[in-house]
């Protein structure tokens, strides 16, 4: 067989493919980027409407201001869903990982193995990459300086161990979420079957995802909240201390960032889906990779 025949499979769009989740994972962070940008900013104002924040952000900074942190932002995404996914390879001494997002099952029946077990991964991975959230959120919140500042700031005033401030947050957080996912995305499923009374594929997919988005994001709030406090403005020691202190006006200020948030979290998961199969077509209709 010749290097030029179409149909021998081709190594590069087989690597995109087996990577199609976290190739579109990236993707969509960049698209929905400026939304993710101002709930952050609406957790660090609080008391100041979505519509100021824009207003005040735009007005200093301009359009692009909003994609402040961007590069860091996509960093910490793929590198956290890179780790997360050979975590879960190694333990199972696997080739691939199945991605529950991907369909939505006839049955509401649940790997409880391998769920806890790739909640464990996301968690560790979470750990791990809690730097690079660190350094996404204290450009969020100082957009006027660049990478090298704030990483000169952080670690000369504070040393290295400032990056994984908010650590514990950050890896109860992203543990809830896939939680949430692994768990509540079957019975979601037969729920949204049942009231959308439709047998369109997308149609149910996309609702599913957004209707676990909408519950994850609203349990995981209050930790996000407490994140992004002890991460850019490192007013609090700990978790608890943010979260008596911010709420000595009334426990909804933890949920602050949760409107604007879901501007972000709501297409997110459906976004990735599509683009996940979007990029199979593409890759299977090319003629250089067998279906």
């Amino acid at each position: 067989m010749s290097d030029n025949d179409a149909t021998r499979p081709n190594a590069f769009l087989k690597y995109v493919v087996e990577s199609k989740s976290i190739i579109s994972s990236a993707l969509a962070e960049i698209i929905l980027y400026p939304s993710w940008f101002v709930s952050i900013l609406r957790i660090m104002k609080p008391y100041t409407s979505t519509s100021d924040v824009v207003d005040e952000m735009y007005k200093d900074y301009g359009f692009f201001g909003f994609y402040s942190g961007i590069c860091v932002g996509v960093a910490h995404r793929t590198l956290t869903n890179i780790i997360s996914r050979n975590i879960f390879q190694i333990i199972h001494s696997a080739t691939e990982t199945k991605d529950i997002k991907e369909e939505l099952k006839e049955e509401s029946t649940i790997d409880f193995k391998n769920s806890l077990l790739s909640i464990a991964s996301t968690g560790l991975a979470s750990l791990l990459t809690t730097p690079l959230l660190t350094l996404q959120n204290n450009i969020i919140a100082n957009p006027s300086l660049s990478f090298r500042d704030i990483w000169y700031d952080l670690t000369s005033e504070y040393g290295a161990s400032v990056l994984f401030r908010g650590a514990i947050p950050n890896v109860i957080s992203s543990m809830i979420r896939k939680s949430v996912f692994l768990f509540g995305m079957p019975y979601v499923g037969d729920l949204v079957r049942l009231c959308a009374q439709t047998e369109n594929t997308t149609a149910l997919n996309t609702l599913t995802l957004m209707g676990v988005s909408l519950i994850s994001s609203f349990i995981s709030a209050p930790f996000y909240f407490a994140i992004v406090y002890l991460q850019a403005s490192r007013n609090f020691s700990n978790t608890s201390e943010c979260w008596n202190r911010m709420s000595e006006s009334g426990a909804s200020v933890l949920w602050s960032g949760f409107p604007a948030s879901l501007v972000y979290d709501l297409p997110r998961s459906s976004l990735q889906w599509y683009l996940g199969t979007k990029i199979t077509e593409i890759t299977e209709g090319c003629g250089c990779f067998p279906k």
